[in-house]
């Protein structure tokens, strides 16, 4: 309320409390809607104010030129990480590592990391189609895809087949696997592996 928001504190702790438990994939606003006895501009509104306030993000879904059937929903991501664990009722990092939410709680992480670097460079979106091939996040420059990175929470990260079909759908230039602490190689043409920590500071500065 002191944000500016007049609803009632139970039905905003409910609604962070589900959208912790959508943290990272698409918003199902009809889901939301009927879960919480609300209508969906309602849901929309509380959504916006969120991502107004900077307690959640709104990845869009990438849609320029691609003659494929495109996921159109957003994801949405919880911008603090502490906040999400204590919705998801989270409190050691032993608990973490044996949640099921462990994997999408370091992807809302690194694209924060990555986004807080880049916003004034370039746009950010996902990648998704039907047939289940997708990228976590897609930086935009001038309506074109140039770099497709995906996110992984092991050090040793197999790479589907889903991701080389996105990135030839895409002909991003640059693509990259990021990890907690890999080591920095080849896994391709144009395809880098690399720790977080490495490319925030080798690759971010010249990209």
């Amino acid at each position: 309320p002191v944000l500016g928001l007049k609803a009632d504190p139970t039905v905003l702790r409910n609604f962070l409390v589900m959208l912790s438990h959508l943290h990272g994939e698409q918003c199902k606003y009809d889901i939301l809607s009927r879960s919480l006895g609300l209508s969906v501009p309602t849901i929309k509104k509380y959504i916006n104010f969120f991502a107004e306030s900077f307690l959640i993000r709104i990845l869009p879904p990438y849609f320029f030129n691609i003659k494929k059937r495109l996921v159109r929903s957003p994801r949405i991501y919880f911008k603090d990480s502490g906040l999400l664990h204590a919705m998801l009722g989270i409190e050691t990092f032993v608990q973490l590592q044996g949640h099921p939410g462990l994997g999408k709680s370091w992807e809302g992480y690194v694209i924060d990391q990555i986004c807080q670097l880049l916003d004034e460079r370039y746009e950010f979106c996902f990648y998704k189609t039907h047939q289940g091939a997708e990228i976590d996040l897609v930086l935009i420059k001038g309506g074109k895809a140039q770099i497709a990175i995906e996110i992984k929470y092991h050090n040793s990260p197999k790479i589907s087949k889903g991701f080389y079909i996105s990135i030839q759908d895409l002909q991003t230039p640059l693509n990259f696997i990021i990890t907690p602490n890999s080591d920095d190689y080849k896994a391709g043409p144009n395809i880098q592996v690399c720790s977080l920590h490495r490319f925030l500071t080798g690759y971010v500065p010249t990209i």
